[in-house]
């Protein structure tokens, strides 16, 4: 089950991501991004064969298996060599920026339609919460057709926008949860007071026939 702390951690990060992405949409270019993304992928390449490499069992023996450790090495090096061209060849991928973000952003949309239709849930969540995956599949659609465009801040807008959006729909998400979890716990304790309610006078009932029972003897004598 989704919980409801995660979902509000989550929508807090987003609603961050997406304020930083419009207040420094005039310094964040999509050059920056590739380079950044460069990044990333160098340090996720180098980390992941070292921790291949050197990963050990409790008798000394390499973690992973033949395969798995050739599958690892080879996914390290693809990512090492993606990564260094994203970081000296840029322009190559910058006009793939828009189609990434609308990726972005339509995974986003994604999720919050899992969340709401969730089928083993108790019960189901207000309808009214799927206008935020419509508004964020809007923004998806809106980035992707910003392709071929020149300025960057359009789409860092727009980015930054569905993010948001995206961030007060999972925070909302994790309200409606509590909500529910709290008014099934109410539910859970009312059942108990009517049966202890009618558990007294039942001991009334037996303590009073206790005296009769008692009285009776003595009205013989």
């Amino acid at each position: 089950m989704f919980k409801t702390s995660t979902s509000l951690l989550v929508g807090v990060l987003a609603i961050a991501a997406g304020v930083v992405t419009i207040i420094f949409n005039n310094s964040i270019t999509s050059t920056g991004v590739v380079c950044c993304g460069g990044v990333l992928f160098v340090i996720a390449a180098v980390l992941n064969a070292v921790i291949t490499y050197f990963a050990k069992d409790d008798k000394g023996r390499r973690r992973a298996g033949t395969v798995a450790f050739l599958f690892n090495m080879v996914a390290s090096a693809a990512a090492l060599a993606f990564g260094i061209c994203m970081i000296f060849r840029p322009d190559i991928f910058v006009r793939f920026i828009p189609i990434v973000f609308s990726i972005l952003v339509l995974f986003g949309a994604l999720m919050l339609f899992y969340y709401l239709s969730y089928g083993r849930r108790p019960s189901a969540l207000p309808r009214w919460l799927f206008a935020y995956p419509l508004l964020v599949l809007v923004g998806a659609v809106i980035v992707f057709c910003l392709e071929g465009q020149t300025d960057d801040h359009l789409i860092m807008i727009y980015t930054g926008a569905s993010l948001i959006v995206y961030g007060l729909g999972m925070g909302s998400i994790g309200v409606a949860l509590e909500r529910q979890r709290k008014a099934r716990t109410s539910r859970a304790k009312s059942p108990a007071e009517p049966a202890k309610t009618l558990a007294e006078p039942s001991k009334a009932e037996a303590s009073s026939s206790d005296k009769a029972s008692s009285s009776e003897p003595k009205g013989l004598e």
